[in-house]
């Protein structure tokens, strides 16, 4: 359980996690290369420039769940994201490069950057000069 663990900028190399539940886990800036990323749930976490190089994250008909994640600015370099299910998650700047994507789903996923006014501003809605 990956829960509420702070591990920005962390490096992970040829490792394997399987099962792994990452609730509200910060990886930022995290690298993994040639990893194997089975099972693995991804709800809340911050993911934001994070680089995932030649890992495999899909065994079998099942691949990882990344719901209502930051994943701005990640890379994905030449990975098997193969029936990965992004729900809800911000991935603006995102990069597959080299991936096999087949049968990923997009849930609501949001690949644009929110410019404007604040929610608690008075003027929201109106445009601003």
């Amino acid at each position: 359980d990956w829960s509420d663990a702070d591990c920005t900028d962390a490096v992970f190399v040829g490792c394997t996690i399987e099962g792994a539940q990452f609730s509200e886990t910060v990886l930022a800036g995290s690298k993994f290369k040639g990893c194997r990323i089975f099972g693995a749930r991804f709800a809340s976490a911050n993911l934001r420039d994070a680089h995932f190089e030649d890992c495999q994250f899909a065994q079998g008909q099942h691949g990882p769940t990344f719901a209502h994640c930051g994943l701005d600015e990640v890379r994905f370099t030449r990975c098997d994201l193969s029936f990965a299910r992004f729900e809800r998650s911000s991935l603006y700047g995102a990069q597959f490069e080299t991936c096999n994507l087949r049968g990923a789903a997009f849930v609501g996923a949001d690949f644009s950057r929110a410019f404007g006014a604040v929610a608690s501003d008075p003027l929201r809605g109106h445009l601003l000069k």
